[in-house]
């Protein structure tokens, strides 16, 4: 597994199983949530929306800079 790390940003090379416990234990701090389904998409859908909503209420505030928005395509552009 070829992936930046979190802190600096530079390029790691993990052996998938290593990876794939790293994921498992980060993920496991999580709650689960209960959908059903044939929800899933709209659950999805909805929690999509609320955290874009958020970056861009944080990027309107200034907590978050343009540079941090680099792959966050159309992000940067709604505050200006």
């Amino acid at each position: 597994m070829i992936c930046r790390a979190d802190n600096d940003g530079k390029i790691i090379i993990l052996f998938y199983k290593d990876y794939d416990t790293i994921m498992t234990l980060a993920l496991q701090q999580f709650a689960k949530r209960n959908v059903p389904v044939n929800g899933c998409y709209a659950y999805l859908g909805k929690l999509r929306k609320d955290c874009n909503d958020l970056v861009v209420e944080f990027h309107a505030m200034g907590a978050l800079r343009d540079e941090m928005l680099l792959y966050t395509a159309g992000m940067k552009w709604k505050n200006k």
